[in-house]
């Protein structure tokens, strides 16, 4: 059987990503998938720990369990962050006597730019027969330890057999690396077009679903909870759940349930920040969106999206009584490009995406 590895730096049991849509295409393909959770990039805190030991102690586990398909297995991973000499040591160790016989005849497919999935330096003797760096995350700008980032996400760039990216603007900073590099925008799956958005019918009934972090648009969700009220489901970023304590929050829910639950609603939130970091990624949930025919709203500029200008109310920065009123009246004229907006985002399934990039690979 064929064998593929997925370096990973969120858990499978995470809120649905490109990560799940790869290894759920291989399986299909009758690949043996083992999915390798949580790579760190970083050292957990201290409150993580704490928040982690509290939770087995008192066994207030997550009770979310993503199904796990034929041919995929699990296993956590044991790389540390590669920003010390200790831990450089130790990783080298690991990949050489333990992770590269792992790793043989395997294609390797890293999310993460920790160089020791593929050996470092000591890659030479690597057993693997194919290597992919896949950037979903612009680790140039990585707050963290940000010179090791840089210098480990070049030698990635360098090193691996082949580059696949999200970003638009990723790509072109990539262009001397076009000999071994494929865009990927992120995709769509079926299921969400077996449901579309409810009408108007006066009244506004905003959602949002994914991943709340500290350096979402906080502002606009505020706004819009505030104006019209809104439901988040998904995942709430520890750091931020007393800000949003208030807000009427439904958990996480199966990707194969999702669809139907957001049908419900007539509005979209897109909390992204117009900052530099939008500029380099590529969200999932735009197309995903799009998919339902209902109103997108966001103030970051993806503009760099297809269909995003068309199709997404990007408001100003300044929120007021006016935005209100743009809402209301954008609202009114959804119906009248609600079913161009579905047909746009038939052009982004996940299986055309993996399809191109099963050609790229040459597997």
């Amino acid at each position: 059987m064929k064998k593929i590895i997925i370096y990973s730096e969120i858990d499978w049991n995470f809120l649905d990503q490109r990560h799940h849509h790869l290894a759920r295409f291989f399986a299909k393909l009758d690949y043996e998938v083992e999915f390798v959770e949580r790579v760190y990039s970083r050292l957990p805190t201290i409150s993580f720990f704490i928040k982690f030991l509290y939770k087995k102690l008192l066994k207030k586990d997550d009770k979310f369990i993503k199904p796990l398909p034929k041919n995929i297995t699990l296993r956590k991973s044991l790389f540390l962050p590669d920003i010390s000499i200790i831990f450089s040591i130790y990783n080298y160790a690991l990949w050489f006597f333990v992770e590269r016989y792992k790793q043989k005849d395997a294609l390797i497919y890293s999310f993460v730019d920790n160089t020791f999935v593929i050996g470092k330096r000591l890659n030479k003797f690597s057993l693997f027969n194919k290597s992919v760096f896949d950037i979903i995350h612009n680790w140039w700008e990585f707050p963290w330890h940000k010179k090791k980032h840089i210098k480990s996400v070049n030698f990635c760039t360098e090193f691996f057999d082949l580059i696949v990216t999200d970003s638009i603007a990723i790509n072109k900073k990539l262009s001397k690396f076009r000999h071994k590099l494929h865009l990927m925008l992120p995709g769509v799956t079926e299921n969400w077009f077996q449901y579309r958005c409810e009408p108007y019918s006066d009244s506004v009934k905003p959602v949002f679903f994914g991943n709340l972090r500290s350096n979402s648009d906080l502002e606009l969700i505020d706004f819009i909870s505030s104006n019209f009220s809104i439901d988040i489901y998904g995942i709430i970023d520890p750091a931020i759940e007393k800000k949003v304590k208030d807000y009427p929050y439904k958990g996480k829910i199966d990707s194969k349930l999702l669809p139907k639950i957001i049908s419900k609603y007539n509005c979209i939130i897109l909390p992204y920040s117009d900052d530099n970091f939008s500029l380099s990624i590529s969200p999932a949930k735009f197309f995903e969106s799009m998919a339902t025919g209902a109103l997108i709203i966001s103030r970051a500029n993806f503009s760099n999206l297809p269909g995003y200008d068309k199709f997404c109310l990007r408001i100003a920065d300044k929120l007021g009584p006016a935005i209100y009123d743009d809402i209301i009246e954008r609202m009114e004229s959804q119906s009248i490009i609600k079913n161009d907006q579905v047909n746009e985002a038939k052009y982004h399934t996940w299986t055309s995406r993996f399809n191109e990039l099963k050609l790229f690979l040459n597997i």
